[in-house]
Order: C-alpha cells, then sequence, then structure tokens
C-alpha cells in the first residue's frame, strides 16, 4: 500500500511539467497596435510609436506638467542636536574607561536648496503606459529588444525617457 501511495504521488508531482506551453497571442504589429488601442481608447493619451531595428519607441506628448521644483521650504527649528568626534573606551581592573569628545552639528542654511518631483499627472501616466507594455508586449512572438518610453511635457520641453529591455 505504501508503495501505490509513493507512486501516485509521484506520478502526481511529474505531472505539473508535462503541461501545454503557453501560447503567443500577439506578432509584432499586433501587439503595437493593441499598445495604441490600449493607449489611446482606455488611458486617452495621444501616442506615436515607431520601430527602429530591434527598438520601439513610444512617445507620449502631454500637455501637463511632469515635474514639481521648487525652493525647500523653511522648517521648524528642530532642537539642539550633538555629533560624537571620537569615542573609545577600555576595560581594566574591574573599571570602564570611556574617553569622548561631543560637540554641537552643523547644519547648513535654511532656504537654500531647491527640491523636485514627479507630479502625480506624471505618476499616471507613467503607470498608464507600464500597464499597457505589460498587457501587450508579454505575450509577443518575436518582442522587440528594448522599449523606449518617451513622455514628454509639450508646453514646458520637459522630456522623461525610460529604456528597458525587454527581457528583464
Amino acid at each position: 500500500m505504501k508503495k501505490f501511495f509513493v507512486l501516485i504521488l509521484c506520478l502526481f508531482l511529474f505531472s505539473f511539467g508535462c503541461s501545454k506551453k503557453k501560447e503567443i497571442r500577439y506578432t509584432p504589429t499586433e501587439a503595437e497596435t493593441k499598445l495604441i488601442k490600449i493607449l489611446s481608447e482606455e488611458f486617452h493619451h495621444a501616442v506615436v510609436t515607431k520601430t527602429v531595428g530591434k527598438t520601439l519607441w513610444i512617445y507620449l506628448p502631454e500637455d501637463k506638467k511632469l515635474f514639481n521644483i521648487k525652493y525647500a521650504e523653511e522648517r521648524p527649528p528642530s532642537p539642539r542636536q550633538f555629533t560624537i568626534e571620537y569615542l573609545d573606551g577600555t576595560f581594566a581592573d574591574q573599571i570602564f574607561n570611556i574617553e569622548y569628545d561631543i560637540i554641537p552639528a552643523t547644519k547648513p542654511q535654511k532656504g537654500n536648496s531647491v527640491t523636485s518631483d514627479y507630479t502625480e499627472d506624471f505618476n499616471k501616466i507613467y503607470r498608464d503606459a507600464l500597464e499597457a507594455i505589460t498587457r501587450t508586449y508579454l505575450d509577443v512572438q518575436r518582442p522587440p529588444d528594448f522599449l523606449v518610453l518617451v513622455i514628454a511635457d509639450v508646453i514646458n520641453g520637459v522630456e522623461i525617457i525610460n529604456t528597458m529591455f525587454v527581457e528583464d
């Protein structure tokens, strides 16, 4: 009975390796058409694509701001902080001997820095583009080696370019 159980278990475990491979759904041309359809109809983005060699360029011109750039805001004063410059300790004759040097921490002057971050509009456009790419180019017969996503703020003349190696 034990041998029968082991045989059934082995057949069950090894049967998973015999399943069919997933069918490829798109040719490269069909994938590009599907990508354009998803970006334009579902996500309402204007899109231009161009294949150059083994690279697919995806251009999304937008009239929305991509970056927020501003001076750093004034921070409320923080409590006085200190820095340990030197710390050394020994243990001899049942006595701990600790030497140290503590000085006030120095900070840069307030208001002299610039901060930047991506806008929510950019984050949504980027998520939409990545979703469309994964929905179309994960099941392509011969995918391009590289995908280059260019999101452009056509009002302010700013572009963000992301190059992706498809096999990654």
